[in-house]
Formats: C-alpha cells, sequence, structure tokens
C-alpha cells in the first residue's frame, strides 16, 4: 500500500509523461502582492432602534443627516431643514402599509423556520426570542428592500411641493 506522498509524486510523475506538466521545477517568482480590493461594507446603523419611537414618528428630523458638502446646501443652508421635512413626511407617509405588508410575510416565514429550528428545544423562552429578533430583523430588512424607490419618489415630490408652496408664498401677488 503507497503512502500519500508516494501516491502523489507517482501523480506528477503520471502528469509529467502524459505532457501535462513541464519537466523541470517551476520557478519561483516574485510577484508584487495583488492590489486591496476596495470593500464596501455595509452601513453601520447609527442608532439603537429603541432610540426612535416609532409609534409616532413626528420626532424624527433631528435623526435625519443632509451631507452639508452638497453645492445647493452651500448656497442656501436653509435648505437643510426643508430637506428633513420632506423625508419625515414621505416616511410618514409609506411606513404604515410597507411595514404592514412587511410583517404579515415576516411572521409567516418566522413561523415556519422556528417550527423546524426549535422542534425539539424544551426551553419555550428561547423559541419565543429567537422569533422575535427575527421577525424584527426580516420586517426591517423587507421594508427597506420594498419601500426605497416609493420611498425616493415621495420624497422629490414632498420636496418639490414644499419649494413650489414657499415660491408661491415669496414672490409678489400675481
Amino acid at each position: 500500500m503507497a503512502t500519500p506522498q508516494a501516491a502523489a509524486s507517482m501523480t506528477a510523475q503520471t502528469a509529467q509523461n502524459a505532457g501535462q506538466l513541464p519537466l523541470s521545477a517551476p520557478e519561483t517568482k516574485t510577484e508584487a502582492p495583488p492590489a486591496p480590493l476596495n470593500v464596501t461594507r455595509p452601513v453601520e446603523p447609527k442608532f439603537h432602534f429603541l432610540e426612535i419611537n416609532t409609534s409616532n414618528l413626528s420626532g424624527l428630523v433631528p435623526h435625519i443627516q443632509v451631507d452639508s458638502r452638497l453645492p445647493l446646501l452651500k448656497e442656501h443652508p436653509e435648505f437643510n431643514q426643508l430637506i428633513k421635512l420632506a423625508i419625515e413626511k414621505s416616511v410618514q407617509e409609506w411606513i404604515s402599509p410597507v411595514i404592514e405588508r412587511a410583517i404579515k410575510i415576516a411572521i409567516t416565514t418566522c413561523e415556519q423556520i422556528v417550527k423546524k429550528d426549535f422542534a425539539l428545544d424544551f426551553d419555550e423562552t428561547r423559541m419565543r426570542v429567537a422569533a422575535h429578533h427575527m421577525v424584527r430583523n426580516l420586517t426591517a430588512g423587507m421594508a427597506m428592500i420594498t419601500c426605497r424607490d416609493h420611498l425616493l419618489l415621495s420624497i422629490k415630490n414632498n420636496l418639490k411641493n414644499i419649494m413650489m408652496t414657499l415660491g408661491r408664498n415669496l414672490l409678489p401677488g400675481q
């Protein structure tokens, strides 16, 4: 019976005889290490979910940060507050239907997964805690994915409406 080293050398000899490997030992080239890849990491949350009152989102404005390096905001810093108001209004419009739909799907999914994973576990509290965390994370992820485009369009429309209203009020009577 051949040892693993002997089998490996026999395989290398067989490959050499078939012409698949070079006869001489391969030269070791010293190449520069590959350039590091620019890996984009997911954005870390800036808040804990308990810091924001989810039952009443009217206090959302202090949590919204708008990049002040935008050229429009450099020229007109007063637009910063208008942008925050448009974002808050859009979130209030879209949050209920999006969350309701995401919760329905997450609960159904979570129920099946928890039943499978905790079928033989005797500790009911572990199952409840796991289910709670899973539903919360699934709902948040689904809500973020499903409402992104709609929310962006709503923010644009709300901002446009706010700007038009301010423009009409600032212009002399026409």
